[in-house]
């Protein structure tokens, strides 16, 4: 795994230098960040998924957003107040819905960082991670992320 210069950053800044996992990542969590490594995901920020009205448009996601996309049940609608193309996950803007957050076993709806002021959408949204960048800090701190492996 490659630790870009970015992600040994926030880790130091955070204070997880000498964190130690609890757990590694179950099989969905694993299928999600291996989703982020694929590059078959385009990424955007601050709302779950954006795409414009022409249906040939390619999807772009938040990390959260790929999370929704992998689970079943999650239905989108678009969403008026922020503007054409951008959608909801089950009403969500860009927190989890509930099933994302059981199935995942996220810690937090907005993917918070147990023990920081940070979360994922941070990361994703105003320190610019891309989301292979994201699936490494996950991989380091599982369980600051998760409560369980899933």
């Amino acid at each position: 795994m490659k630790v870009t210069k970015k992600v040994r950053e926030m880790i130091q800044y955070l204070c997880l230098n000498d964190h130690e996992p609890k757990f590694s990542p179950g099989p969905l969590q694993e299928q999600w960040l291996q989703s982020l490594e694929s590059g078959d995901y385009k990424q955007t920020t601050d709302v779950l998924c954006k795409q414009k009205s022409d249906e040939s448009d390619t999807p772009k996601f938040c990390c959260l957003g790929v999370a929704c996309w992998l689970t079943k049940g999650v239905y989108w609608t678009p969403y008026p107040h922020k503007g054409m193309g951008y959608w909801c996950a089950n009403h969500k803007e860009c927190s989890l819905p509930y099933e994302v957050l059981h199935n995942f076993k996220f810690f937090q709806h907005e993917g918070h960082i147990r023990e920081t002021d940070k979360s994922l959408s941070a990361l994703n949204d105003d320190h610019k991670f891309t989301f292979k960048e994201i699936a490494t800090f996950v991989r380091l701190v599982p369980d600051l992320i998760f409560t369980e492996s899933a």
